[in-house]
């Protein structure tokens, strides 16, 4: 369902998130800070989401070029089927929405983002000039440690402890995936749905998701970037340890949610806040 046209040609990048009801207002302030750096973008905001009300709805559609997309029915019924199986599954069946964006073939470019990301900075180079392979993404917090994913199971592996004949690759974090569509294989949307399922998951020892998917299917097809541009808030990584490092995206992962810490004297928390106040104050819709 589209809700803004103004009247333009089709769009041939997006900006691309998952939210409910528990993640709607950090979606708000996603694309309130993305929009607030870069004012040039015009380009559609595609929110995937299987159970919003018609109010929440009206909330995000202040934004121009929305459209809301529902997931592909196939996923809604592999993760329903794992979740029988493996219980992260049934608890984070939403995460796999995030593999929608990769069949968004409409587009050229497609940016997808967790909805618990803060923009900081103008990132239009991303959209104009990475335009050599079909995934860009960032290090997860493994590179920080010295360690590779094990290809048998997920698990990290210290760089000192791999084991001759075993296979390990450098893995990337989903929060903040580039995709350029027309470099994709073209079966990678429904290769990426056919891993949703019990056999493949068996050998997943970890409690990743859609991470865990895209990893699996797309680690040679990958060009890493640096960590600015998914600055992991709760990772143990040594970008964290530098002063005055250059941010694009704040990624608040696993309970560090602000919306849930008001009151935090961490500084991105309260950072957060500010851009919660500027949305208030210029949309007066929360």
């Amino acid at each position: 369902m589209k809700l803004k046209n103004n009247n333009r040609s089709e769009a041939t990048y997006a900006l691309v998130t998952v939210t409910d009801s528990s993640f709607l207002v950090g979606t708000l302030i996603l694309f309130h800070s993305f929009l607030k750096h870069n004012p040039w973008f015009t380009g559609d905001l595609v929110v995937i989401e299987s159970d919003l009300n018609e109010q929440e709805k009206k909330l995000l559609s202040v934004f121009p070029n929305l459209l809301f997309h529902t997931p592909n029915k196939q996923i809604l019924e592999r993760t329903e089927i794992l979740g029988h199986f493996w219980k992260t599954a049934h608890e984070n069946s939403k995460q796999f929405y995030s593999i929608e964006a990769f069949g968004l073939n409409k587009y050229k470019k497609v940016l997808l983002l967790d909805s618990d990301i803060l923009c900081l900075e103008n990132i239009n180079n991303l959209f104009f000039e990475f335009n050599d392979c079909a995934i860009f993404a960032v290090p997860d917090s493994l590179e920080s440690k010295n360690e590779l994913r094990d290809n048998s199971n997920f698990l990290p592996v210290s760089l000192d402890k791999l084991q001759t004949g075993n296979e390990y690759y450098k893995s990337f974090n989903s929060g903040v995936v580039l995709i350029n569509l027309p470099h994709l294989p073209s079966d990678a949307y429904q290769s990426l749905i056919k891993l949703i399922n019990p056999i493949d998951f068996s050998s997943n020892h970890t409690r990743h998701t859609d991470q865990f998917v895209m990893n699996k299917l797309l680690k040679g097809h990958v060009n890493f970037l640096p960590f600015k541009y998914n600055f992991l808030l709760n990772a143990n990584n040594l970008e964290r340890k530098k002063k005055n490092i250059q941010i694009a995206f704040v990624h608040y992962v696993e309970e560090n949610k602000p919306w849930n810490l008001k009151g935090s004297e961490n500084k991105y928390i309260s950072l957060w806040y500010e851009y919660y106040a500027n949305f208030k104050l210029e949309r007066t819709v929360i």
